[in-house]
C-alpha cells in the first residue's frame, strides 16, 4: 500500500512455522513481512514436559503455544505504534487543512458574527486561510496571535486572528443596555428635578402664606383701628354735640367699617369659590352708577390713611353714560375696587388713574383702569393672578398687602363668564381690562 499523504495505513504479513514432532523441543518462527521483504523474524523454543500422560501434555503445550503467539503476534504489529513523530508539513494539502480548520473552528454567521480571518502559518508560509464570506481586512484591523510550537524558530507554527476595532461594534452590541440606561436616567433626573421643583413650590406657598397672614392681620387691624378712634372720640370727646364733626367722624367710621367688610367679603369669596359653594347674584349692573362712588371713597382714603402726600387724581368714562352690563353687583364693585387700589398703591406720589367703560362690540363690554404707576415686570406678569401672589422689590415686599385682590379678580370675571387682561410697561404703569359679555346670563 501507498503510505503516503494524510491517511496512512499499518500494513504487511505474518508468518509462522512450528515443528509437529511430539518427541523433541518444539520451535516456533514469527516473520514480519513488508513489501516481500521480511523486516521481523522471531523465534522460540517450546520445552516438552515429563511424566505427563500424553492429553495432558497436548493440552498444555496448546495452551503455553497459543498464549506466546498471540503476544508475539500484538509486539509484530503494534510494537511501532506507541512512538510519536511529528508530521511531515509538506505531505498535507492546504485546502484540506482549511476545511478542518473551518469546521474545528466553527466559522458561521450563526455562531461568529463578527467579520474576521484566521490563518495558519508555518514559518511564513501561510498553509491555510479561513475568512468571513465578503470580508476585506481594512488597514485598522488588529492581528492577534497564538504560537502552536516551535515559538521564536525559523518553522514556528501559528495561528493569526485578523479582526477589525471592536469598539463600534461592542458599542452596536450594547445598544440595547445603553438606550434602556439612558433611560433610566432620564427618569431618575426627571423625578430628582420634579422633587426639588416640589420641594420649591412648597416652601414657596408656605412664605406666601406666612407674609399673607400678617399681612391680613395688618389690614383686618387698620380699620378696626380708625373706626375705634372715629366712635370714642364721638363718645368721650364731646363731639356729639357739633354735629358736623360727628358727621364726619361717623362717616370715617362707616368708611372703615365698609372697607373691612370687603376685605372679609373677598377672603369669604376665596373659600367659597375653593369649595366651589359660591352663588352669584347675575342682574343688569349701571355701570357709572356703580363706579362713581367708588372713586369717592378711594379719594377720601387716601387724604385720611397714611399717604396724606399722595396727590390722586381718578377720571371716568362711561360711553355710553346708560351702558350696562350682567355681572353681580357687590362682587363687580370689589373687583373695579381692587384694581383702583392697587393702582394708587403701586404708584408714585402723583397718581393719575383712567377708567373707561365702553361697547366694544355688539355683545361686548370692556372696563379698563389705567395708572402712571411703577409697571410690572414682564416677567412676573404671568403670575399676578396666582393666589398670595405680590410682586417683590429683590427679598422685600415695598407695598403692604395680601396678595388676593388680582386672585379675587380673575377668579369671579371666569366665574361670570368674562376675562381679565394686562398690559404693563415698567415705569410707564399698568392698564387692566375687564371683558364683559353684553347680556349673557351666568347663573351661580
Amino acid at each position: 500500500n501507498d503510505d503516503k499523504g494524510p491517511h496512512r495505513q499499518l500494513t504487511g504479513a505474518v508468518a509462522f512455522s512450528m515443528d509437529e514432532d511430539d518427541d523433541i523441543d518444539q520451535k516456533v518462527k514469527v516473520k514480519k513481512v513488508r513489501g516481500g521483504k521480511i523486516v521481523q523474524s522471531v523465534q522460540t523454543t517450546f520445552t516438552k514436559q515429563e511424566k505427563r500422560s500424553e492429553d495432558d501434555k497436548d493440552q498444555e503445550l496448546m495452551m503455553m503455544m497459543s498464549g506466546k503467539l498471540a503476544t508475539m503476534v500484538q509486539q509484530a504489529l503494534f510494537g511501532k505504534l506507541n512512538e510519536i513523530a511529528k508530521p511531515d508539513i509538506n505531505d498535507y494539502d492546504s485546502a484540506w487543512v482549511a476545511k478542518m480548520l473551518s469546521d474545528s473552528l466553527l466559522v458561521g454567521d450563526d455562531i461568529h458574527p463578527l467579520p474576521h480571518q484566521i490563518q495558519l502559518l508555518v514559518g511564513k508560509k501561510v498553509l491555510a486561510k479561513v475568512t468571513t464570506k465578503g470580508y476585506v481586512p481594512s488597514a485598522n484591523a488588529k492581528q492577534y496571535q497564538y504560537v502552536v510550537c516551535n515559538e521564536g524558530e525559523a518553522n514556528e507554527e501559528k495561528y493569526v486572528l485578523t479582526l477589525e476595532p471592536l469598539t463600534m461594534t461592542v458599542l452596536s452590541q450594547m445598544a440595547g443596555i445603553l438606550a434602556t440606561s439612558l433611560f433610566i436616567m432620564l427618569i431618575l433626573a426627571f423625578v430628582f428635578w420634579f422633587l426639588i421643583h416640589t420641594m420649591l413650590k412648597q416652601k414657596t406657598l408656605d412664605e406666601m402664606k406666612s407674609d399673607f397672614t400678617n399681612n391680613i392681620t395688618h389690614e383686618l387691624k387698620t380699620p378696626i383701628a380708625v373706626a375705634y378712634a372715629a366712635t370714642d372720640s364721638l363718645l368721650n370727646y364731646g363731639m356729639l354735640q357739633h354735629p358736623d364733626k360727628a358727621r364726619k367722624y361717623l362717616t370715617i367710621a362707616q368708611e372703615q367699617l365698609q372697607t373691612l367688610s370687603g376685605l372679609v367679603e373677598q377672603i369669604l369669596s376665596m373659600s367659597m369659590e375653593r369649595q366651589k359653594s359660591m352663588l352669584l347674584n347675575i342682574v343688569e349692573v349701571p355701570m357709572k352708577e356703580v363706579i362713581e362712588p367708588l372713586i369717592s371713597q378711594h379719594q377720601l382714603k387716601v387724604k385720611s390713611g397714611e399717604r396724606t402726600d399722595k396727590k390722586v387724581r381718578i377720571s371716568l368714562s362711561v360711553e355710553p353714560e346708560n351702558l350696562m352690563v350682567h355681572a353681580d353687583r357687590m362682587h363687580f364693585s370689589n373687583i373695579v375696587s381692587n384694581l383702583i387700589d392697587n393702582a394708587i398703591k403701586y404708584s408714585e406720589d402723583c397718581v393719575k388713574i383712567e377708567i373707561k367703560a365702553f361697547q366694544k362690540a355688539e355683545d361686548e363690554v370692556l372696563v379698563s383702569v389705567s395708572d402712571n404707576g411703577i409697571g410690572i415686570a414682564h416677567d412676573k406678569l404671568p403670575y399676578i393672578f396666582d393666589k398670595f401672589y405680590r410682586v417683590t422689590d429683590g427679598n422685600k415686599y415695598t407695598v403692604k398687602g395680601y396678595g388676593l385682590g388680582l386672585f379675587y379678580v380673575k377668579s369671579l370675571m371666569d366665574k361670570m363668564g368674562g376675562s381679565v387682561s394686562v398690559e404693563s410697561e415698567p415705569g410707564k404703569g399698568s392698564c387692566f381690562t375687564l371683558h364683559f359679555l353684553k347680556g349673557k346670563k351666568v347663573k351661580g
